[in-house]
């Protein structure tokens, strides 16, 4: 699905209805949406991959599933960005401190975004092999140039998922890239969730389960990279979200901030941050920017244990415990505890 040519972005593509619908990503290509990025001969600038404008609008009946499978070839999204490629859409972008969103929003490719609407019986799995989302930002990369560098693609973009309690999406991401949201070295974009669907969220190593991929150390040049970006939920959905080594289950990716987590309501959220990351909040090395919790059925929120190996008296190697990410906050190394508030109505654990 989506154009596999080089440079290709993914246009726009409508799937709806019952049935049965298996894309499988070539080399570097998105399984639905964008092809492969290429370098622009004129700029120097590698351009393309993006997913472009992808609407799924599926409704099975009892015994006919609606059933979408989304495979990314390397560095291509199940469902999003291809090999250098974002999501799309306009997206709202918060501060690098604290957590005030920016009056403009940025366009970050063509398109308006992902829009999946699930309207009962319809299950999605979107995975990806490397670098890239399962549904969200293909695979980013930082570009060298004369005045430095700056990072291309793996933006998640706008990402708006709604479902019925008879619905459920399995979104896994490749080495780096989170199960919705950024690719490698992208943010997590615009998510919002919400309904009463079923939403298992797993990210590749490094990654978030939902929210950013995996952040280089570069942080002056680009501090919202790997960041969660804005993540919103809403309506009674229940969400399994686990980050990789370094990942949070929801938020940031390895050596990324939390962004803008509201959750406005729930049935219930169980999230599990990777080694040293938040099981709601920054990854590893990263810190909780505004992270706020109005109402909840439940949430079972659990940071990742810091481990380091060591040896005993006698040369014996041991496992030592060294703290870890919050179950809602900072990941280990993050320094910003008053990032996170709750309402009268949130039930946590």
């Amino acid at each position: 699905c989506g154009k596999g040519m080089e440079g290709g972005d993914g246009g726009n593509i409508t799937i709806y209805g019952a049935g049965t619908v298996k894309a499988i990503g070539g080399e570097h290509g998105a399984g639905i949406g964008g092809g492969c990025g290429a370098l622009n001969p004129i700029n120097n600038k590698l351009e393309g991959g993006n997913s472009g404008t992808i609407n799924i609008n599926a409704q099975g009946e009892s015994g006919n599933l609606a059933y979408i499978i989304a495979k990314g070839g390397r560095c291509g999204a199940g469902i999003g960005g291809g090999s250098y490629g974002n999501g799309s859409g306009s997206i709202k972008e918060i501060s690098c401190e604290g957590c005030e969103e920016n009056s403009e929003e940025t366009q970050i490719s063509k398109g308006e975004g992902i829009f999946i609407k699930l309207n009962g019986n319809s299950n999605i799995q979107a995975t990806s092999l490397y670098g890239a989302s399962g549904i969200g930002g293909g695979s980013g990369i930082l570009q060298e140039g004369e005045s430095g560098g700056s990072f291309i693609g793996g933006n998640g973009g706008v990402i708006n998922i709604m479902g019925t309690l008879s619905d459920s999406i399995t979104a896994v991401g490749g080495i780096e890239g989170a199960g919705i949201g950024g690719g490698s070295n992208g943010n997590g974009g615009n998510i919002t969730i919400g309904g009463e669907l079923f939403i298992t969220a797993q990210g590749g190593n490094n990654a978030s389960g939902i929210g950013g991929g995996y952040a280089l150390e570069y942080f002056g040049l680009n501090c919202t990279s790997g960041s969660g970006g804005i993540i919103e939920v809403n309506g009674q959905v229940k969400i399994n979200a686990s980050g990789s080594y370094g990942g949070a289950g929801i938020g940031g990716g390895f050596n990324g901030k939390s962004g803008e987590i509201i959750i406005n309501n729930c049935y219930e959220i169980n999230a599990n941050g990777g080694y040293g990351a938040a099981g709601i909040g920054g990854g590893l090395h990263g810190e909780a920017q505004c992270i706020e919790v109005k109402s909840a059925n439940k949430i079972n929120a659990v940071g990742g244990v810091g481990r380091v190996k060591s040896k005993d008296n006698n040369g014996n190697d041991i496992t030592e415990y060294c703290g870890g990410g919050a179950g809602i906050g900072d990941g280990t190394f993050g320094y910003n505890t008053a990032a996170v508030s709750y309402g009268d109505n949130a039930k946590i654990n």
